[in-house]
This record gives structure tokens, C-alpha cells and sequence, in this order.
């Protein structure tokens, strides 16, 4: 019978050692991602006088909607940080056996000892890095320069808008459909909006969100006083 005493086995103290140290990484990952976002998302309602939350895009919708984008990235970050870590741990060994085996403080004792205080911080450290750096570039270098060519033509020319795909994952999840109010909409709408082009964004709090491109500002309809006619989304280039 193994004794309760007994050390644990070299196989679980390094996935407890690996849990340790991947959670924080992965919840910096998250949030950064978040930050980055969220960024994104109001870049493009701002632009339209809009906010995120105005169509209920919240903290879990962030993410959520962007799945293809955090997916992509989280899964980077885990790939990075194992990498490192695996170096880190190779090291720590390396450098124990030195110890125990009372070897001199030679050049490979040095870079024992560096790779040994690697394990504790720089595979957190690159891993935020990476996510940071490579999810800056990706976000607002590949996504936010069409989103803001998008949001251009919209305004002036009422061209739709669809969600940011690529290989069948979102990564960013804006509309602009085009719409019309249909059967039932309450009579003194149909009369203030005809003739209006209207663009739909979301909605939330029974409330439909879309931008008038005609007067160029955001309207709000009650779901209780509008019945909406959409068409659908312009897929975007595949991958």
C-alpha cells in the first residue's frame, strides 16, 4: 500500500507544476484578448455613433463572437508557453544534478542556473508578450484597417457590412444588414423612415439598433413597435 507520506511521482508533480504556472498564463491570455476586443468593437460603433453594449455585446460576447480570433491566439499562447516551459524544466534538472553530484560553478553551471530561474517567470513572461505583440498586429493591422474602410463605405454609401471570417472562424462580429421595416411596424415609423436606407446592427434590451444612412446616425426601434425585413449577410472572401 503506498504510503500517504509518499512523495508524489515525478509525472504528477510536473502536471501540478505545469497547472500552476498555465492558469495565470492563460487568464493574462484572456484578458488581453478581451482588451484588444473590445478595442476593436468600438472602434467600429463609435465610428457610427453606437456603442458594443448597445447591441449586447458584453465581456463573454467579446469573446464568444470572436471565437476564430481567441481560438487562434489561446491556442499560440499554450503552444508557446509549453515550449518554454519544457526548455525551462530540461534546465531545472540539469542544474539539480550539478547540485546533487557537487560539480564545480563552471560556464554550463552558469547556464544551469539562469535556465533554472527561467521556470518561474519568462515562459508567463513571453507567453503575455507574444499574445500582446501578435495580437496587436493581427487586430489592428489586419482587422481594424478593413473595419475602418467598412465603416467609410457604410456611411457614405450604405454598402453592408458582414462578420470578419476566415476558414469558417469569426473574428470579429459586426453586421450592417440591410433592412427594411415590414408588415405591422407601427404607422407613424413607416412614415418618419420612408424613403430612409436603413442598416441593421443588433439588438438588446428589446430594442433594434440600426444606422440610418440617410440622416447618418443610429436609430433605435422598439421590437414591440417594428417589424424588420432583413436580407442576408455578404459572405467575405474564404480562405
Amino acid at each position: 500500500m503506498r504510503d500517504k507520506n509518499q512523495p508524489k511521482s515525478t509525472g504528477v508533480k510536473f502536471l501540478a507544476d505545469l497547472a500552476t504556472h498555465l492558469t495565470p498564463a492563460l487568464t493574462i491570455t484572456g484578458l488581453i484578448l478581451f482588451v484588444v476586443l473590445s478595442m476593436l468593437y468600438e472602434n467600429y460603433f463609435f465610428a457610427l455613433g453606437a456603442a458594443p453594449s448597445d447591441v449586447g455585446i458584453g465581456y463573454i460576447e467579446t469573446l464568444a463572437f470572436s471565437y476564430g480570433y481567441v481560438a487562434i491566439l489561446g491556442v499560440g499562447s499554450v503552444i508557446l508557453f509549453l515550449l518554454f516551459w519544457g526548455v525551462s524544466q530540461a534546465f531545472k534538472k540539469t542544474s539539480d544534478r550539478r547540485e546533487k553530484a557537487g560539480q564545480p560553478h563552471g560556464r554550463g553551471a552558469r547556464i544551469n542556473a539562469i535556465g533554472k530561474r527561467f521556470v518561474s517567470r519568462h515562459p508567463l513572461a513571453i507567453t503575455v508578450l507574444y499574445v500582446t505583440l501578435f495580437g496587436l498586429f493581427l487586430g489592428y493591422n489586419l482587422i481594424d484597417v478593413r473595419v475602418q474602410e467598412d465603416v467609410g463605405r457604410l456611411i457614405l454609401t450604405g454598402r453592408p457590412v458582414s462578420p470578419y471570417r476566415w476558414c469558417s472562424l469569426t473574428f470579429l462580429d459586426i453586421r450592417a444588414q440591410e433592412a427594411t421595416l415590414g408588415p405591422g411596424t407601427d404607422a407613424l415609423l413607416i412614415r418618419s423612415y420612408k424613403g430612409h436606407t436603413l442598416r441593421y446592427l443588433g439588438v438588446a434590451n428589446r430594442l433594434y439598433i440600426l444606422y440610418d444612412v440617410t440622416a447618418r446616425r443610429v436609430v433605435r426601434f422598439s421590437v414591440e413597435k417594428a417589424f424588420l425585413a432583413t436580407s442576408p449577410l455578404h459572405p467575405r472572401k474564404p480562405c
